[in-house]
């Protein structure tokens, strides 16, 4: 693991075996418990530093808006990433669709 200390190396692993037994990044909180970090600050603070590094890059503000960008070993990633599974209803109304309306 190329320039990272071992905590974030451990912290890569842990956002990367989530994505693919998940399909999806873990939460802040989800990485503290994992790592046995009481607080966020901690967590946020690795995040910064693998992002600077170019190991993980950010998607937006949301709670799991990380997208892996290289291993621990430096190769390039191209892991997937997918949304957390929605209820019908909150699927309808993210996609713009909303009950009963009909096209005519």
């Amino acid at each position: 693991m190329k320039n990272l200390s071992p905590r974030q190396g451990d912290m890569l692993k842990f956002i990367i075996d989530h994505i693919d037994q998940h399909g999806y990044p873990p939460t802040r909180r989800e990485m503290a418990d994992a790592l046995e970090v009481t607080g966020l600050n901690g967590i946020a603070s690795h995040i910064i530093a693998l992002q600077h590094k170019g190991y993980i890059g950010l998607i937006d503000k949301g709670s799991r808006a990380i997208k892996v960008l290289r291993f621990p070993d430096g190769r390039a990633a191209e892991v997937s990433v997918r949304e957390p599974a929605l209820s019908n209803g909150a699927e309808q109304e993210a996609s713009g669709e909303s009950r009963g309306s009909t096209e005519g």
